[in-house]
């Protein structure tokens, strides 16, 4: 049993805090920091849905560019195209100096309180469904004239943010802010741009790699990496650094989209690589995409041994994509309570307390199995 310290954060709102600082601290890109920060922030507060939005020089400013965790890809197309534009009665009220409430802590709890802010459209087409009507931000300010919102965001039903809560934002928001300002002031690499824009946040989970024209690899995720050391062979504890010719000389066959897209040979029984071109106007070089063959029956065969029904892998592998529970429902086609009940069910089969440790536990097997496979 979890115990509560005499500051009132408990041992396992240590660990989750723990995560958050750990994920900023590793990460190597501003692709890779709002892959891995987002999921663990909104798991460590429990959150409907964590954001972090782009801006210069002002807060107050539209922002540039904003990525959600909880929210489908084609919401957060729509938000960036149009509703990014509309009147945003969050980014009024944080731009305001009376909104912080301690050291870039930013409270806009209470705005949507106004029952004429839920009529808007905004709200009601964006905010609404996706419950994100009470908000914090923390305040990430870059290299240069960069400046970063990380919005935390919880229904209008919750209680709100407590003073624990607080507490933990204080305990996060300096291990941010000093990652965010590391990542901002390294030299901007456009391949990474592109990588970002094409890319849905939950596939930066998925093992990917960037490379430049000559092979050398530019950015690769955890799971990507694991799954090159694996595709090149590697022995040693050290990273690959670059791509043999013979495996590059392939990706010159491949074009600048997905269907274009083409499948190296002499990879392995245990992957299937995939290449896509990176346009020349943002560096050249090649996408990596990778999978563990057969990992499918797998992972089946894995879940099914901690005796998991159908339904319940299913909704084990939709999960583990990161999506949200409401998300999930969709998907399936079920009530959002029978997704809970099926995640209770799954959580304490597989002895795991949250999303965040369900998706590090099928990551887990993935790349085991294929790994273990190689070693034999």
């Amino acid at each position: 049993m979890y115990m509560a310290s005499a500051n009132g954060i408990w041992d396992g709102d240590a660990e989750l805090i723990g995560d958050v600082n750990a994920a900023a601290l590793a990460s190597r890109s501003l692709a890779e920091f709002e892959a891995t920060v987002l999921p663990t922030v909104k798991a460590c507060f429990g959150l409907s849905v964590s954001s972090l939005s782009n801006r210069h020089a002002s807060i107050g400013e539209m922002p540039d560019r904003v990525v959600f965790c909880g929210v489908d890809a084609d919401a957060q197309a729509k938000y960036q195209k149009y509703y990014r534009l509309l009147r945003n009665p969050v980014r009024q009220r944080v731009a305001r100096p009376e909104a912080e409430t301690y050291k870039g802590i930013l409270d806009s709890q209470d705005v949507f309180e106004d029952s004429a802010l839920r009529e808007e459209k905004l709200y009601k087409e964006f905010h609404g469904p996706l419950r994100m009507d009470r908000s914090l931000a923390i305040k990430l300010t870059g290299h240069a004239s960069n400046i970063a919102m990380l919005g935390l965001w919880r229904s209008r039903e919750s209680m709100g943010f407590s003073a624990v809560d607080l507490l933990k934002i204080r305990c996060i928001a300096p291990v941010l802010a000093s990652a965010y300002g590391r990542l901002t002031a390294q030299a901007s690499d456009r391949r990474l741009d592109w990588l970002v824009n094409i890319l849905a946040p939950a596939e930066f989970h998925d093992p990917i790699a960037l490379l430049d024209a000559a092979g050398k690899i530019v950015f690769a995720n955890p799971t990507g990496q694991a799954a090159l050391a694996s595709v090149l062979r590697c022995t040693s504890k050290r990273r690959p650094s670059a791509m043999p010719s013979w495996l590059v000389n392939q990706c010159d066959r491949a074009g600048r989209s997905e269907e274009l897209s083409v499948l190296l040979e002499a990879c392995g029984s245990a992957h299937s690589v995939r290449a896509v071109r990176v346009p020349g106007e943002y560096g050249g070089g090649y996408l990596l995409r990778m999978s563990p063959c057969g990992s499918r029956n797998t992972l089946e065969g894995e879940l099914s041994a901690y005796r998991l029904s159908c339904r319940e892998i299913d909704v084990t592998e939709i999960a583990a994509k990161g999506l949200s529970t409401k998300q999930i429902a969709n998907e399936m086609s079920l009530s959002r309570f029978t997704v809970q009940d099926h995640l209770k069910s799954i959580y304490r089969k597989l002895g795991v307390n949250n999303r965040a440790a369900l998706m590090r536990f099928i990551l887990g097997i993935k790349w085991g199995a294929v790994n273990g496979e190689i070693a034999s």
